[in-house]
């Protein structure tokens, strides 16, 4: 599995440096490197739809961000902070739990 996820993040790397066509250390800060951790914690610690799930929620809040470019990144992580403190299994947990729970509603009713 690990040689698998180098794989990925090897072929990744190399899509990325091929994209923007330069590739210089202030390409890769911190906070990007952070942002793979932050997806699967956001999203749920275990599960492959709450990574993907946590993808996506940073996607969208990264580019709601940019409006306020100076502080985006202080907000991004107030808000994992706020998501860690209050969620902590993660929101994919907490989405898979209220589909699983409107299914059955939806079946028994």
């Amino acid at each position: 599995m690990f040689i698998l996820s180098g794989m990925f993040a090897g072929v990744a790397g190399f899509l990325y440096a091929h994209i923007i066509k330069i590739v210089e250390p202030s390409n890769l800060e911190v906070h990007m490197s952070m942002q793979a951790v932050v997806m699967c914690i956001i999203g749920g610690v275990g599960t492959l739809s709450g990574a993907i799930f946590g993808a996506v929620i940073i996607v969208i809040v990264n580019e709601l961000l940019r409006a306020v470019e100076q502080y985006r990144i202080l907000l991004f992580y107030l808000l994992i902070l706020v998501i860690v403190l209050f969620f902590p299994k993660g929101l994919g947990w907490y989405v898979e739990r209220l589909f699983g729970f409107l299914v059955e509603k939806v079946r028994g009713g």
